[in-house]
């Protein structure tokens, strides 16, 4: 979303150079071998020294220290929406850019754990989706975990070089002068909930229905438009001369963004038991 290619994409399909666009596919996938985001537990971690486990867990469930969950929280429904939080919440985002998209009509999920099926890990390592939006239009979500062998594909396009500078760019002019961002608190907000929407879809076992939402929420205090960050936030930020090159990425945004969407928004964790 840092670059300009969605936007650019978004002009030529208002201009009707593609028609009416009726299907939209993308996947985000992975290359693991023998397990799924099975990460390095970090052995000095010690609740009650070095660690608030209670409020790590936050409004999860109660539950006594656990290295595996602590580290490897992205596998347990208690604390992660798997791979539509992780990944695909990084590729719909892409379409509603470039399609005017908002909320999702009807939302269907599939996957399992196809090919770690011994893992202990909750959420599935394939995870599929197809979303329904208004006007005749379906979006297709495909990731699986599995992926053994690596294609690496290298050109001037797709140097990562190239890339990051364009991160950099975007991102530093965004904390340095509050310039917009290219993914606003709207653009996450759709995206959060067709992620939302497909973790349920799947957990019941359900073709899901658009609920009843909100579809202008409150600016969370010191926001003024959908745009900016509170001054107190900018000042911070700005007091930091120059900003880090290490930085650039923009870490601040980023997780006032989410502190936002998780106040205002009131996104839960997910209960290990989908009928609750």
């Amino acid at each position: 979303m840092s670059d300009d290619s969605y936007q650019a994409a978004r002009a030529q399909i208002r201009k009707g150079v593609l028609g009416k666009v009726v299907l939209a596919q993308i996947d985000y996938s992975r290359n693991q071998l023998d397990d799924f985001w099975a990460y390095p537990i970090d052995p000095d971690a010690r609740p009650g020294d070095n660690l608030d486990w209670n409020a790590w867990l936050g409004p999860a469930p109660k539950r006594p220290f656990d290295g595996e969950r602590f580290g490897r929280w992205r596998r347990y429904w208690e604390y992660s929406g798997g791979i539509a939080s992780d990944l695909f919440v990084h590729r719909i985002t892409r379409f509603m850019k470039a399609l005017d998209l908002t909320f999702p009509d009807y939302v269907v999920s599939t996957g399992g754990k196809f090919e770690f099926a011994k893992s202990i890990a909750e959420i599935p390592d394939t995870f599929n989706v197809l979303l329904d939006y208004p006007g005749g239009l379906t979006v297709q979500l495909i990731s699986p975990m599995a992926n053994d062998i690596k294609v690496i594909i290298s050109s001037a396009a797709t140097d990562p070089r190239v890339h990051r500078h364009r991160v950099h760019h975007y991102s530093a002019e965004a904390v340095r002068h509050n310039e917009p961002l290219k993914c606003d608190y709207m653009l996450g907000y759709y995206g959060v909930v067709a992620c939302e929407m497909s973790v349920v879809s799947y957990r019941k076992r359900r073709y899901l229905p658009r609920p009843k939402l909100v579809s202008q929420p409150e600016y969370a205090p010191g926001y003024t438009t959908r745009h900016t960050l509170p001054e107190r936030i900018l000042e911070n930020i700005r007091a930091v001369t120059p900003i880090p090159r290490s930085w650039t990425r923009c870490h601040a945004v980023r997780v006032t963004r989410s502190t936002f969407l998780a106040r205002d928004l009131m996104i839960r964790p997910q209960p290990a038991d989908p009928s609750q």
